[in-house]
């Protein structure tokens, strides 16, 4: 499951970031008009957090409390973590507000969406899209690019709401895609492929949003799953499907066409709705073989000959090409063309385009299949000095353990222990389905850094995580020889844990208390509620009270004790201390699940 951040204004974006100082300075004055005029500009330009919340700011001073509550119920749709959930009221808007603001916070005729869509041959899979969306869409434009199966008969015969439109299929699939665009008659425009499927949450999410006049130069980007013939093999990525109806926005590119705004300064601000899923099926064997996708990459070269396309974008997808859809991966070329996209994707992600078509590679993917390439070809030295150089952008569950596991092996620990650790953080955002290989290169990682520091205790705890996972009589040779540098044997393994958990209580070590517990948890330590009291207390006097409070209600959970816990259950709403100090890091907000 992902969780990217939207994607940040530009710092060049004409006269945004001005009238937004100008904003802050009018609104310390509770010049509360002024405000709304600069809140207007700064909402018709793109939808962020900042001037909803100044927007808010200036209804309530103006008297204007229901709209402020349906600003509200927009803000948290579309940036939770910047919004408390609010149930707005029943009482109807204020009649003095200025007809732009109700005309978008409540308009009295609903708004229209439109759905587009391209097909050929899609008789197995067009219905069951159409059905996903069909209680959503006031329109549905079906543009058929050469059919030889039932796809147009199903169809024209699904509902009234179904327009259907023919066309030649050119080798250029924004062609397609703007014909669709053109016929739609809506407010909104939903984009919607054939072997597309959207989850029932997602539609939920939408009708609220749908029930908002249209602000803003936006794109509003959703998850995308693709399924696979073997469930642990599907993916996860991020694909732009809404956005407002308007002559200059079009899609452009032979393959791989993206969204564009052909007026300037040619930006469109993404904004990531995580709830609204769309299930692909285009990636299972038959549908592959059926369309003969991989024929569609020689679109792909045809573009990359010529000058309009050299962008970091398609350089991006002709290096998936190389990586992922060919056998055995062609590594050598697949780097090149992703040390070629990745720089100016960074540098130019804070940046408007430098033209209406110019597109940028996702800089955090471009980054983990880059890091993939080195794994690959061992190149670990550059494995470990390309982590560093775009840590900032290494947001993937799997591009963690890929820069950890490589600043380990190149012998930089204290760099590669806060990443490891950062790899059981709780909703960090995953590509893949299943993360086993990743979960052994950060273990693998993290044996590495305890090694390295002569912990010996944290090295039996990950190599405990390590032999659950794949057995290896080298794991079992080191092993073996921490045994004897502790002189214990395995049997005696729990007591003398026991013994040290509770010396240290006596002498108030608390982290050495909080090392051992995480030892014995790994080595099978029965789950008792007087030791378990132990750890929250050590967590209390480190200061690590969220974590603290997390552990307690989960025990609480667990042991059906809630009295004992009550006195832990309290959050402070301060940050804890950095988890990267804390032996186990962010394990522990697995330990117990």
């Amino acid at each position: 499951m992902l969780r990217p951040r939207s994607s940040p204004i530009p710092e060049n974006l004409p006269g945004y970031h001005e009238r937004e100082r100008s904003l802050k300075q009018v609104l310390i004055a509770h010049d509360y008009l002024s405000a709304l005029a600069l809140c207007r500009f700064q909402l018709e330009t793109l939808l962020a957090p900042e001037p909803l919340i100044s927007l808010h700011i200036a209804l309530m001073g103006l008297g204007w409390p229901v709209l402020a509550e349906r600003l509200r119920v927009l803000g948290h749709l579309l940036f939770p973590q910047r919004f408390l959930p609010i149930e707005p009221s029943a009482q109807p808007i204020e009649t003095d507000a200025p007809d732009w603001l109700c005309s978008w916070l409540a308009p009295q005729t609903p708004m229209r969406l439109s759905v587009c869509m391209i097909v050929r041959n899609a008789e197995d899979t067009l219905v069951t899209a159409l059905e996903s969306i069909a209680d959503l869409a006031d329109e549905i434009i079906v543009v058929d690019t050469g059919s030889q199966d039932q796809t147009l008969a199903l169809a024209a015969a699904f509902s009234p709401q179904v327009k259907v439109l023919q066309t030649v299929w050119q080798d250029d699939f924004s062609l397609a895609r703007n014909l669709s665009l053109r016929a739609a008659q809506g407010d909104w425009i939903l984009v919607l492929d054939a072997d597309e499927r959207l989850e029932p949450e997602g539609s939920s999410c939408l009708r609220k949003l749908l029930a908002f006049g249209v602000m803003g130069w936006n794109l509003f980007v959703f998850q995308q799953k693709h399924l696979r013939d073997q469930a642990e093999n599907s993916f996860w990525v991020q694909v732009g499907r809404l956005f407002r109806a308007h002559p200059d926005l079009r899609f452009h590119g032979l393959l791989h066409e993206q969204l564009h705004r052909f007026s300037f300064p040619w930006y469109l601000h993404q904004i990531y709705l995580p709830q609204v899923i769309l299930e692909h099926s285009g990636n299972l064997s038959a549908q592959v073989e059926k369309h003969q996708k991989p024929l569609r990459n020689l679109l792909l070269d045809r573009a990359l000959a010529l000058p309009e396309y050299q962008t970091p974008y398609l350089w991006f997808q002709k290096a998936h090409v190389l990586l992922e859809q060919t056998v055995p991966p062609a590594l050598p070329e697949a780097r090149d063309w992703l040390e070629k996209a990745l720089p100016p994707s960074v540098a130019g992600i804070s940046k408007i385009p430098v033209s209406a078509t110019w597109s940028l590679a996702p800089p955090s993917l471009a980054l983990f299949y880059l890091l993939k390439c080195l794994y690959l070809q061992q190149e670990i030295p550059a494995l470990a000095q390309t982590a560093l150089n775009y840590a900032e952008w290494n947001l993937w569950a799997e591009g963690r353990a890929l820069a950890g596991w490589g600043l380990s092996k190149n012998d930089q620990i204290v760099r590669a222990k806060p990443i490891l650790g950062s790899f059981f953080e709780p909703g960090l955002p995953a590509l893949r389905t299943d993360l086993s290989l990743f979960l052994r290169l950060t273990l693998e990682g993290l044996l590495e850094c305890a090694l390295a520091e002569q912990d010996a205790w944290l090295a039996l705890a990950y190599l405990k995580q390590l032999l659950k996972l794949r057995p290896h009589p080298a794991l079992e040779t080191i092993q073996a020889r921490l045994f004897r540098l502790l002189k214990l044997s395995e049997s005696d393994m729990l007591s003398t844990l026991r013994a040290l958990i509770a010396a240290a209580y006596q002498a108030e070590n608390w982290f050495e208390l909080i090392r051992y517990f995480f030892v014995a948890l790994q080595w099978g330590l029965p789950w008792e509620a007087d030791f378990f009291v132990f750890l929250l207390i050590a967590l209390q006097k480190t200061g690590y009270l969220q974590l603290c409070a997390y552990l307690a209600r989960t025990g609480s959970h667990r042991f059906q004790e809630p009295s004992i816990f009550a006195c832990f259950c309290r959050q402070s709403f301060s940050r804890d201390p950095d988890l990267a100090e804390l032996p186990g890091q962010w394990q522990w907000y697995q330990l117990l699940n």
